[in-house]
């Protein structure tokens, strides 16, 4: 999750609420945690 993360913000900058759209429309089938994305967010 975190490489997906930094590859989307290194896309554009994103809000966590702009990456759990995106995510949704994309990637949802592996991802879908809100807690995830925030969590690999304090990692970076």
């Amino acid at each position: 999750m975190d490489h997906i993360i930094l590859g989307l913000l290194m896309l554009s900058n994103r809000t966590i609420y702009q990456l759990r759209i995106r995510i949704d429309k994309g990637l949802n089938i592996m991802y879908s945690s809100t807690g995830s994305i925030q969590a690999a967010i304090k990692k970076t």
